[in-house]
């Protein structure tokens, strides 16, 4: 297997598309639920990947479309469609299916919601949520940070999704 390299831009767009995603869950329509928000995260990649203006509104455009994951998922599907438009953006022109973005997007939304609602806010939060209520009942001030230790695996699973997709 080999390696890929990431360049300093890479990295930066990265940390940017990693804060980002942050925000996904809170721009939510009935319409499009977080399809808006999906934009505006990915605005400042599309920027980078789409020199022409109008390749970079048709992708704004493309994207703008029903979406809805649990968010500390997201990562994963943001690289992957990144990735793809960045192949997108190097093939010759009508040559590459931009279908397949909006594919990989319906075709992953389900299966992450599925893992990330049941790990995350099924399973994480009632191990924590365990553990609090024992030190609770002792009075112990440790308590007051268990909610931090939970954001843990939140910003992990965010950051190597982004960072591997």
């Amino acid at each position: 297997m080999t390696k890929i390299e990431m360049t300093a831009d890479d990295k930066k767009l990265t940390k940017h598309l990693f804060w980002r995603n942050m925000w996904l869950g809170f721009c939510m329509s009935y319409t499009r639920q977080q399809g808006v928000a999906w934009d505006w995260v990915h605005e400042k990649a599309y920027r980078k990947i789409y020199k022409d203006d109008d390749q970079f509104w048709e992708a704004m455009k493309r994207n703008l479309e029903f979406y809805n994951t649990t968010p500390n998922m997201n990562g994963l599907a943001s690289g992957l469609a990144i990735s793809m438009e960045e192949e997108n953006a190097k093939a010759p022109k009508g040559t590459f299916d931009t279908a397949g973005i909006s594919g990989m997007k319906i075709g992953l939304m389900g299966p992450l919601a599925g893992i990330g609602d049941t790990f995350f806010s099924g399973v994480w939060a009632l191990i924590i949520m365990g553990i609090a209520i024992s030190f609770a009942k002792t009075g112990n001030l440790v308590v007051a940070a268990l909610p931090l230790l939970a954001l843990i695996p939140n910003i992990l699973v965010r950051w190597y999704g982004e960072k591997f997709g």
